[in-house]
């Protein structure tokens, strides 16, 4: 968190004035946004159903800070949406909350320098659900995620940016120590796991016809110990209003973590909508 402090006082205070619109320098601000509502209501409908009501909203934000030496970007995702049918109470369906900065050096053409940092978790408890009770399994920064990584980044001219990197993990949990940082060979409970190792990270960002945004992220982390452990987080975001009529919204996230669960977890959410007026 210091790091990511450091970053956006430098961008503040250290880096040069905004200049004029017509060059690339300065600073550029994009914003993502989307809101799905479902609803359904019903009384004494003798054709049978259930009462239903969902919504999920979420922003992604992108700040960067341009100049002739250096290249610092700050991006802020929010997300959270809940449901429910009939009588059951609303459920959690999406919560994520993303905060990274990325400071890359303007050095050579095929290759920059960079520093980073990522916190990632979540705004409220998650639960396991079973016929009679629920099971509160997670909470903010119950686990959380923070990396801190250094190396080599290359920008593609098509819209893909990677980099590769030395880089340090921390996983914190307080109540759910067991399921997320504590290691099973040791007799006490760890509430903060330590891990270092390489990192390697793609970025895809493209806009089509002023109307589709998609933007795709894959991040892998590796100790060095074992192929078959590398935490894996790949994150699909798309949003487009393809017409006047016709809107599409689609997210789709893999994680894998063996140190969780030995099978990779996957999470998709698609709303499509379509809207005429005939008279």
């Amino acid at each position: 968190m210091r790091i990511f402090i450091l970053l956006l006082l430098f961008s503040i205070f250290v880096t040069d004035p905004v200049i004029a619109e017509e060059t690339s320098n300065g600073i550029h601000i994009t914003s993502i946004g989307n809101l799905n509502l479902t609803q359904t209501q019903m009384d004494n409908w003798q054709q049978g159903g259930e009462n239903t009501f969902a919504w999920q909203a979420g922003i992604l934000t992108d700040i960067t800070r341009e100049t002739d030496r250096y290249n610092l970007k700050h991006s802020i995702k929010l997300a959270y949406g809940m449901s429910s049918i009939g009588d059951i109470e609303a459920r959690k369906s999406i919560d994520e909350l993303r905060l990274s900065s990325v400071l890359t050096f303007k050095s050579v053409k095929w290759a920059n320098p960079y520093i980073s940092i990522i916190g990632e978790t979540q705004f409220s408890n998650g639960y396991e659900y079973t016929d009679n009770e629920k099971l509160s399994v997670s909470g903010f920064f119950d686990p959380g995620y923070f990396t801190e990584s250094v190396g080599i980044s290359y920008v593609f001219p098509f819209g893909l940016s990677t980099r590769l990197g030395l880089a340090l993990k921390q996983t914190i949990a307080d109540k759910y120590p067991i399921t997320y940082t504590d290691d099973p060979e040791t007799s006490k409970i760890e509430k903060v796991k330590y891990e270092k190792g390489l990192e390697i990270v793609g970025d895809y960002k493209k806009t089509f016809n002023e109307s589709v945004n998609l933007v795709s992220r894959c991040e892998l982390f590796s100790d060095l110990e074992s192929f078959n452990k590398i935490d894996t987080k790949w994150e699909t975001d798309l949003t487009s209003q393809l017409t006047e009529h016709f809107n599409v919204n689609f997210n789709l996230r893999l994680f894998y973590d063996s140190d969780i669960s030995s099978k990779r977890q996957i999470r998709q959410f698609f709303s499509l909508g379509v809207n005429y007026t005939f008279l």
